[in-house]
């Protein structure tokens, strides 16, 4: 699945419309360079701390990390635009440091 944006894409391969996928990884196309991102709801950061108590990894759910991240409101295609838009238009100095560099 590709999302165009006025300056950029992004592509995915998961199915943005299914209601439980609260993170997804996907691939920023943008100015000649592709970055890697990952999108999660905040939903779904609670269900993997929640996980993690039970199964002891991460300290036992007490925190959570990972690189790349952007925390979305909703997973869906018009909030995932709107983010990386205005990332883009409004702050581009900050996509070198919110994604690896990939291409």
């Amino acid at each position: 699945m590709f999302i165009t944006g006025h300056n950029f894409t992004i592509e995915i391969y998961k199915n943005l419309l299914l209601s439980e996928q609260d993170d997804i990884e996907f691939y920023l196309h943008y100015k000649g360079k592709v970055y890697f991102g990952w999108a999660f709801t905040i939903k779904a950061i609670y269900s993997i701390m929640e996980k993690d108590k039970h199964t002891g990894e991460s300290a036992n759910g007490n925190f959570f990390w990972a690189t790349d991240m952007i925390i979305v409101r909703e997973m869906n295609e018009k909030i995932l635009l709107e983010t990386i838009n205005h990332i883009i238009n409004k702050e581009p100095e900050l996509i070198d440091h919110m994604f690896s560099i990939i291409k």
